[in-house]
């Protein structure tokens, strides 16, 4: 019985690469609403706020995982197509409500059949069990980059489990920036090399 090779450093370089090509391209993919075009980011936002309601800037943010600033770009472009509206937040005076607009809808049912469409388009180039390897080993990676993040995290503490996230910024904050870089909401992060994401 032989014994199956490990990956190497640069194949996973490779693989890394290959992820992050996708995920711009998915990110950049956009949607066409008469002479408008809706980027993901918007949909996601349109998405949420069908799924859960009206809600804040900063509760749209937290569930993207984006910083306020970005979100609020987005939700003034979808203010500015009728998609959205904002209406005064009765528990928060300062923090207004994003709401879905019956415009907003139609868009959003729109885009996901537009979606369906390219999706069966893209389902006749792999088979099932091709895209369930590709699902698996997606996971297993995100799974082994938390893990190796927690862990980084942990050793350099000192301390035996993770830190918590706001711990986490604090002990950052202590280092020499040079080997960190900003995430989303403008905090130093040590993930993975920039040129790997």
């Amino acid at each position: 019985m032989s014994v199956e090779r490990r990956a190497s450093t640069e194949e996973l370089r490779i693989l890394f690469r290959e992820i992050h090509r996708l995920s711009v391209s998915l990110k950049n993919l956009d949607f066409s609403f008469g002479d408008n075009l809706l980027l993901l980011p918007a949909r996601g936002v349109l998405e949420l706020l069908q799924e859960s309601g009206p809600q804040t800037v900063p509760a749209l943010a937290k569930a993207r995982n984006s910083s306020r600033q970005n979100v609020q770009i987005i939700v003034d472009r979808l203010e500015r197509l009728t998609c959205v509206t904002i209406t005064p937040n009765p528990r928060h005076k300062r923090s207004s409500l994003v709401e879905l607009t019956a415009k907003g809808s139609a868009v959003l049912a729109d885009v996901e059949a537009q979606e369906g469409r390219m999706l069966q388009v893209l389902a006749a180039r792999f088979s099932a069990d091709e895209t369930s390897r590709a699902l698996e080993c997606v996971r297993r990676v995100s799974v082994a980059v938390g893990l190796t993040r927690e862990a980084r995290a942990t050793i350099s503490s000192g301390n035996q489990k993770p830190l918590k996230r706001e711990d986490r910024r604090t002990n950052r904050r202590s280092r020499p920036r040079s080997h960190q870089r900003p995430d989303d909401d403008g905090a130093f992060d040590e993930g993975l090399p920039v040129s790997l994401l």
